[in-house]
């Protein structure tokens, strides 16, 4: 059985829909739910190839489920 991604819940409109907030929020719950130094050491690889915010927030998505509180940004 697949380990279900932490999830985080953002306000895109505010200061939470930064990208470096985002990031720093889903490294919280991944270290919360227990994610491996490995895990999170491919999530730092992986968002350091992301080149527009789009891409970024498809690539953390992979690692926990985003809740955008109001709609997802465009």
């Amino acid at each position: 059985m697949k380990k279900k991604k932490p999830e985080i819940t953002i306000n895109p409109k505010g200061p939470q829909g930064n990208i470096f907030f985002i990031t720093i929020l889903a490294m919280k719950a991944m270290t919360v739910s227990g994610a491996s130094q490995e895990t999170k050491q491919e999530f730092w690889r992986n968002l350091k190839e992301c080149h527009s915010y789009r891409e970024a927030v498809d690539m953390i998505q992979l690692y926990v489920t985003i809740k955008w509180e109001g709609g997802a940004p465009m």
